[in-house]
């Protein structure tokens, strides 16, 4: 956990300096949308991401298109 908060660190300095390096970005995606922070914690904070998987596979979208038409409702 400690390491994976550290690269989160790493990662969001770059990300701010240059927006458009795209591997700071996947890099950040990854460590903090795939859940490892809240394992032992409990159910993860991200409920829209399982509803998403329903949408796309009921319309003829991809995965983060589902999920840019649900987040913005869900906060």
């Amino acid at each position: 956990m400690t390491s994976a908060i550290k690269k989160l660190m790493h990662n969001v300095k770059i990300a701010l300096d240059n927006p458009n390096d795209y591997q700071a970005r996947t890099e950040l995606m990854y460590d903090a949308c795939n859940g490892i922070l809240s394992n032992g914690s409990g159910p993860g904070n991200w409920p829209m991401h399982g509803i998403e998987h329903d949408l796309s596979g009921y319309y003829d979208i991809t995965h983060v298109e589902g999920l840019a038409i649900i987040t913005p409702r869900w906060m």
